[in-house]
């Protein structure tokens, strides 16, 4: 399947298709587009998005979503405020507008509105809500006569498949199944993803059932992996050592190239096995989960937690912060399709210039990249624009300072092979983007990411050392996962 995103021309009105983002549903029958596209969008400007079949079937049609983003359609999710070099105000938001589509799709748009500025689509994100053997999700009943058979499964009556009883939390808390995201609960919410999520944020964890809050269920999918745990303890592993004469140098590479590589430590005297993490990731994948499910383990948070101190070093500051956007990928060889945790293999930056940087133009957001496995440039590693070969590194008024790939600096890109365990860090506007594994490969990239940040310059949530020491609790796990 492929989505085809319009989006307004130049001009704010016309409408411009984009090049088709291939998709592959995962087992709970969503993806997502990053776009990172900027918007050249007047109030009445709109958006567009057609999801075909390879061969041209039309399967979804949102028609044109208008783009006045006063209209009660959109939902603010979130507002900051920053001061620019020349002291004003520079306020953006996070807004969000769902579209329920016929035969069961439903298309949510993911916009950073930025009030003085152009706004960027960040994401399109689409959910299948009607699938063969699973209750329709909606604001409708389920209504599907069911067999319950020993195990905690249950067998539609009409189609003889087997999906999940998720009224019997008792006998699922011990078993490794598929998580049933796009299974209406039989309640009054919505069991998706953005259903969960909703219910987190708003602190109905008991709405959830039982098992998808216990520790033993994900246990059990971790199975006879050593080295990986749910304790929701503070964590007592032993300090990872990361050689403190690398500081330097590695101020040095952030300022003059943008970015810069901390050597592995000994991960495992830091209790984390870096094959206990890639392994997990496979896991999870034969149960349907995507990557970033391999936060629900300590050992994930534990990399951040090690990386504290190096980062107060680097960034000059005993108070920095994590962001709490999380994620991970796992590659599969030859693969074409985006899937949810492949490849995002678009030039693009993370943040505009003045939105990673202090006054005096200091970093204040540092991406941080951990490959559990060897990356090499046939297995999917990252390229970047070095800082001193981008003309528009430091010149966010530019209109193509956000859509880097239409002046891409061809003959200066980087390939950024790392070791297992590396730490790979970059300044959030520096130009990157992932490679794809060849066809072939045994060992495809596996890796997770988030960014250190000074005080002040979130965008969002943010977590601190001493959170990360407690331990945090499964619903906040499971909340900072399905916001990725």
């Amino acid at each position: 399947m492929q989505v085809l995103l319009h989006v307004p021309g130049e001009d704010g009105r016309e409408q411009v298709t984009l090049e088709p983002f291939p998709i592959s549903l995962s087992s709970a029958r969503e993806a997502t587009v990053r776009c990172m596209h900027p918007l050249h969008a007047r109030p009445e400007g709109q958006l567009r998005v057609r999801i075909t079949q390879e061969d041209g079937l039309l399967l979804c049609d949102t028609d044109e979503i208008s783009l006045d983003y006063a209209s009660e359609e959109w939902i603010c999710l979130n507002e900051t405020c920053r001061s620019e070099f020349d002291g004003s105000i520079h306020p953006a938001r996070l807004i969000s507008r769902y579209c329920e589509c016929s035969d069961g799709w439903t298309v949510c748009f993911d916009i950073k509105h930025r009030l003085n500025s152009g706004s960027v689509l960040r994401h399109v994100h689409v959910v299948r809500s009607q699938a063969t053997g699973w209750p329709r999700i909606g604001h409708q009943e389920c209504e599907i006569a069911t067999e319950v058979t020993e195990g905690g499964t249950a067998t539609n009556k009409h189609t003889g498949e087997a999906y999940l009883d998720c009224t019997d939390a008792g006998s699922l808390a011990h078993l490794a199944t598929r998580m049933p995201m796009n299974v209406k609960s039989f309640g009054s919410s919505d069991f998706t993803t953005r259903g969960i999520q909703a219910m987190l944020e708003s602190g109905k964890d008991s709405s959830l059932p039982t098992w998808l809050l216990d520790p033993a269920f994900w246990q059990s999918i971790a199975g006879n992996l050593q080295g990986l745990t749910i304790d929701v303890k503070p964590c007592d592993a032993s300090p990872a050592h990361f050689e403190r004469s690398h500081t330097d140098k590695i101020r040095r590479s952030l300022e003059s190239v943008g970015y810069a590589r901390i050597p592995a430590p000994c991960w495992a005297k830091a209790g984390v096995s870096l094959e206990a993490l890639a392994s997990i990731l496979d896991s999870l994948a034969d149960k349907g989960f995507p990557p970033v499910f391999v936060f629900m383990y300590d050992q994930a948070w534990h990399v951040w937690l090690q990386l504290f101190d190096i980062m107060a070093a680097v960034m000059a500051s005993d108070d920095v912060e994590l962001d709490a956007s999380v994620f991970a990928w796992a590659l599969h060889a030859g693969q074409q399709r985006e899937t949810i945790g492949s490849n995002f293999g678009r030039p693009h930056r993370d943040d505009s210039f003045d939105e990673c940087h202090t006054d005096d133009g200091r970093p204040s957001i540092i991406s941080a990249w951990f490959p559990m496995v060897p990356v090499t440039p046939t297995n999917g590693c990252m390229y970047v624009v070095p800082a001193n070969r981008d003309p528009l590194f430091s010149v966010p008024r530019d209109p193509l300072h956000m859509a880097p790939a239409s002046t891409m600096p061809w003959p200066h890109i980087r390939p950024l092979p790392a070791e297992a365990g590396d730490i790979l860090l970059w300044r959030g506007n520096l130009i990157h983007w992932g490679s794809a594994c060849d066809e072939g490969e045994e060992q495809p990239r596996k890796s997770m990411a988030s960014a250190f940040m000074l005080p002040g310059a979130s965008k969002d949530r943010t977590l601190s050392r001493s959170q990360l020491r407690a331990g945090l609790s499964i619903s906040l796990r499971l909340r900072l996962i399905l916001r990725a």
